[in-house]
């Protein structure tokens, strides 16, 4: 509680308990002194509480994410029936919203130097030792995205988009949401290691077109397409399909040494894209495929493979 009569706190205080909201409230929360200023000590506490929602927004959005990863591969029947990505990370979707209006209304507490308690949050930020846990897993996350930004330049360092031929072509659908650097990311180790085989500039990422395809086919040594797919085929933009017909008539470089596949269902015609592919070796897949098992290839297995392809 707090007393309507005490005096109204400083701005400054209001822009330091700001600052909290902001993401500085882990760094105290290890403090042995609350501040002296009972206004700044509640939404030092308040702010513990939002950011431990995030946390349980954040640990929703992983585990939707490894569900629905798991229905793809393992339980295809069920996944099909009841479609369930676009409402499961619709309903995450609004919880992260819900949270936004929690810390933006708390932000406004603190402009107007109000010491309301919201109910949770402030039930949350209260519990010392569970706030003590988020803000050292604030921490850790502070400590990852301060490594993932550098890591992140030098990713989008080692690939190219220009119209030099390279030896590694990744190509990449971002259905005109998601940055290009992201992709990069992705890409790292594989780009690392094709560098370190073939010399900087030997990797180029481009967005998946059928222009970009024709000439990942005409240039490239190692090709990685990532498209959605169904069993007809490789699904571009647009809605329309490429076929193993359609990369026959595209023609394919006979220095091409690995295909890599995500699309889902690309498996169904797997004699037809080793054939069309010959003689390089193709990997597809006879199912639907999640993005995280991707990655981890791409990240834990693809640079070994490219470290071993014949020169």
């Amino acid at each position: 509680m707090h007393d309507d009569n005490a005096m109204p706190p400083s701005w400054l205080a209001r822009f330091l308990a700001c600052g909290y909201y902001a993401g500085l409230a882990p760094f105290f929360a290890f403090a042995r002194r609350a501040p002296s200023s009972p206004f700044l000590a509640h939404h030092r506490r308040q702010a513990m509480g939002v950011f431990l929602l995030l946390q349980l927004v954040g640990c929703a959005f992983l585990l939707a994410v490894l569900l629905l990863s798991y229905g793809m591969i393992y339980q295809r029947a069920f996944y099909d029936w009841a479609h369930p990505e676009g409402r499961t990370l619709n309903v995450v979707w609004k919880f992260f919203l819900c949270w936004v209006v929690f810390w933006a209304y708390c932000v406004a507490l603190a402009l107007f130097g109000s010491r309301l308690e919201l109910p949770v949050v402030s039930a949350l930020g209260r519990r010392k030792r569970l706030a003590q846990g988020g803000a050292l897993f604030l921490l850790a996350a502070y400590a990852v995205l301060g490594v993932a930004v550098p890591v992140g330049i030098h990713a989008a360092s080692l690939v190219r988009q220009d119209a030099a031929p390279g030896q590694v072509y990744l190509l990449y659908e971002d259905v005109d949401r998601f940055p290009r650097w992201l992709f990069a990311l992705g890409f790292y180790r594989i780009s690392l290691a094709a560098n370190e085989r073939w010399g900087h500039g030997s990797v180029v990422a481009l967005r998946l077109s059928e222009d970009s395809l024709r000439r990942t086919l005409k240039e490239g040594r190692f090709a990685f397409i990532g498209s959605h797919g169904m069993k007809q085929g490789l699904l571009l933009k647009g809605g329309r399909f490429i076929r193993p017909e359609d990369i026959r008539r595209m023609g394919v470089n006979p220095e091409l040494k690995f295909v890599y596949l995500t699309s889902c269902d690309s498996g169904a015609q797997k004699d037809a894209w080793e054939k069309v592919f010959a003689p390089a070796t193709v990997v597809t897949y006879d199912r639907l495929t999640a993005v995280l098992e991707h990655v981890w290839w791409l990240w834990f297995r693809a640079p070994g493979l490219i470290r071993s392809l014949p020169a």
